[in-house]
């Protein structure tokens, strides 16, 4: 397996401007791939409850919704 550094000289942007360029497309995608995530969180730990209700653990399983969204909706 390559370094990151050969694999950014092979694509053509090894001048510190073509560098600068390439990270800033990676932060943006990042970002932009991060609101589905926070969207998904509770939508998946909402499924998991619906699974897991029945075990007689309801007081914790709600608690854990409730500390995922919380963190889901402040990001």
């Amino acid at each position: 397996m390559k370094p990151a550094g050969d694999a950014r000289e092979h694509a053509g942007i090894a001048s510190p401007e073509g560098k600068h360029a390439f990270e800033a497309a990676r932060v943006a995608h990042l970002y932009r791939s991060a609101v589905p995530a926070y969207i998904a969180s509770p939508v998946y730990v909402g499924l998991l409850m619906l699974v897991l209700w029945d075990t007689g653990a309801a007081g914790p399983l709600v608690a854990w919704f409730a500390g995922m969204a919380s963190v889901s909706m402040s990001r």
